[in-house]
């Protein structure tokens, strides 16, 4: 339960970061950090590749299938990931020039990134025992340093760390041309995906240890406590050492770090729920866990689909954009929020309704017992 708990928080923060009032005026803890660096906004997406780390080995407990119907689900089911990430992406945000505009799309994206680090470290998982997903760990951060310090980008010199010069943003307009982020350096790019690797592997770690029947609650509970502390630690060494801290290039420091944090975040979610029986309070998150990919996905087309130019443009904006009308977004926002909150705290309030709405969705779901499973 602790785990799922942990899953539809993480969720429940991917929603309100995504979905500010408005992007010119947030609080700076919910917007990422610029380059080097982090903040509490960039600890989510590992979180919740940590998260489908942490739950390989429970779900290869409960099919107990043979290899081929194994790599068969593995296979399907990161397909089917991937697939949902391109859909979305084939809805602009910008729908004025028409929906499904495959010119513009951008083929990275969160999704895509679940899909193939899942994919990735299940193989091994099948395939590999501890030590030898421990090497691959080792293996997948040693090789992305390597290139990354290693290998100079056209133009620029070995080791350039910079937006503009970073080999992985070369390799993400090499290969995928103009499909990626606008920012520097595609935040679910190519090469960054090798660490991410890395910290669905840390999660699978701390996964095969909550499962050990031979050890008390109090033994999982302090291996993974210890672990969280080791993980801010190392990823500091990391960062001063080797590479900084940066969400967008995926540093090994990055990845570490986020692992510890994340393992700090589901001991706490484990100690309260599992060990403490505390769990009215979870109930929210709970049905979002339950559901996540679902809601997810939800939240984002709902997102998109709300920058429709669907309302017709008043008199005072028809003069400079007579042509436009105005997002449904725009509309609801000018009309609720922006008369009752400072501009800060209206684009909080807005975000905070967007994620109570989808909780709510998932609580009705989980409470009629529909899931929408991978």
């Amino acid at each position: 339960m602790s785990l799922d708990a942990f899953r539809g928080a993480t969720v429940a923060g991917m929603i309100l970061v995504n979905n500010p009032g408005s992007w010119q005026h947030m609080y700076a803890p919910l917007g990422h950090a610029d380059w080097h660096g982090v903040t509490p906004t960039d600890w989510i997406f590992p979180f919740f590749l940590f998260i489908v780390g942490v739950a390989i080995p429970f779900s290869f407990a409960a099919r107990r299938a043979t290899t081929r119907s194994m790599i068969l689900a593995i296979s399907r089911r990161s397909i089917i990931l991937i697939a949902l990430g391109l859909m979305i992406g084939l809805i602009p945000y910008n729908m004025n020039n028409g929906f499904f505009n495959l010119a513009g799309q951008r083929y990275p994206g969160v999704l895509q990134r679940i899909g193939v680090c899942y994919f990735a470290v299940a193989m091994l998982a099948l395939f590999l025992h501890r030590r030898g997903i421990i090497v691959a760990l080792i293996a997948v951060l040693a090789i992305y340093s390597a290139l990354m310090l290693g290998v100079a980008a056209p133009g620029f010199s070995r080791g350039d760390l910079s937006p503009e010069g970073n080999l992985a943003h070369y390799v993400d307009v090499a290969v995928f041309g103009r499909h990626v982020s606008s920012s520097y350096a595609d935040p679910e790019g190519l090469l960054s995906t090798l660490p991410a690797i890395g910290t669905v592997i840390c999660g699978w770690l701390v996964g095969t240890r909550l499962r050990r029947n031979d050890l008390s609650h109090g033994e999982r509970i302090a291996g993974v406590f210890a672990a969280g502390v080791l993980g801010l630690i190392a990823g500091s060494i990391l960062d001063a050492v080797l590479m900084p801290i940066n969400k967008k290039l995926w540093t090994p420091s990055y990845t570490i770090y986020t692992a510890g944090l994340a393992c700090l975040g589901l001991g706490v979610f484990y100690w309260l729920i599992d060990m403490q029986g505390w769990r009215k309070w979870a109930a929210p998150f709970v049905a979002m866990g339950m559901n996540a990919i679902t809601i997810f996905v939800l939240a984002g087309v709902v997102a998109r689909l709300m920058l429709i130019r669907a309302i017709p443009a008043p008199a005072t904006d028809a003069a400079t954009q007579p042509a436009a009308g105005v997002a449904i977004k725009t509309w609801l926002y000018r009309a609720i929020f922006e008369p009752h909150f400072d501009p800060v705290n209206a684009s909080l309030a807005w975000a905070l309704c967007f994620v109570a709405a989808f909780t709510a969705l998932a609580m009705l779901m989980h409470k009629r017992r529909i899931y929408f499973k991978v």
